[in-house]
C-alpha cells in the first residue's frame, strides 16, 4: 500500500534517512576506533616485553628481535581490525535498535506513512555501504536477469 507523497514528504523522509544513517555512521566509526586503539595499545606490551626478554636471555639476536616485533605487530594490527569491525557492527546494531529503529518508527507512525515506503525512498537515498541500508527492507536485485 503505497501512500502518494507530497515534495514536502518525500524530502522530510530523505532526511530521516539521511539522519538516521549518520548517526549510525558516527556510533560505528567511533566504537571502531575504540577497538582498534585499545587492542593495539594492549598488545604491543606483551609482545615487546616477550621480545625484549628474550633478547635479554640471548635467544634472540637484534636482527630475529626486529622480526619478531614486525611480524607480531602485523599479526597485533590484523586482529585489532578484525575486533574493530566487530565492535563497529555491534555498535550499529545496538543504536538501531535502542534508538535508530523506534526514532523511525514513531516518526512514520505519527505521520501515518508506511515502512515500506520509507525503506524504499531510503534505499534510493543512502548509498549502497550505508549502515541503514542493512535494516531496511529493500527487493533483492537477481542479477541474473
Amino acid at each position: 500500500m503505497d501512500v502518494l507523497l507530497s515534495a514536502d514528504q518525500r524530502e522530510e523522509l530523505r532526511q530521516l534517512a539521511e539522519s538516521a544513517n549518520e548517526k549510525l555512521v558516527k556510533a560505528g566509526a567511533s566504537s571502531a576506533e575504540q577497538a582498534f586503539g585499545l587492542g593495539c595499545s594492549l598488545g604491543i606490551l606483551p609482545l615487546l616485553v616477550v621480545v625484549i626478554v628474550l633478547f635479554i636471555l640471548g635467544i634472540f639476536n637484534l636482527i630475529m628481535a626486529l622480526i619478531a616485533i614486525t611480524f607480531g605487530g602485523l599479526a597485533l594490527a590484523g586482529i585489532s581490525a578484525l575486533l574493530s569491525f566487530r565492535a563497529r557492527s555491534r555498535a550499529i546494531g545496538s543504536l538501531y535498535q535502542k534508538e535508530v529503529g523506534p526514532e523511525i518508527d514513531a516518526y512514520l507512525s505519527v505521520r501515518g506513512l508506511p515502512r515500506p515506503q520509507f525503506d524504499s525512498l531510503a534505499g534510493e537515498t543512502i548509498s549502497a555501504e550505508a549502515p541503514l541500508r542493512s535494516f531496511l527492507s529493500l527487493p533483492s536485485v537477481d542479477s541474473s536477469e
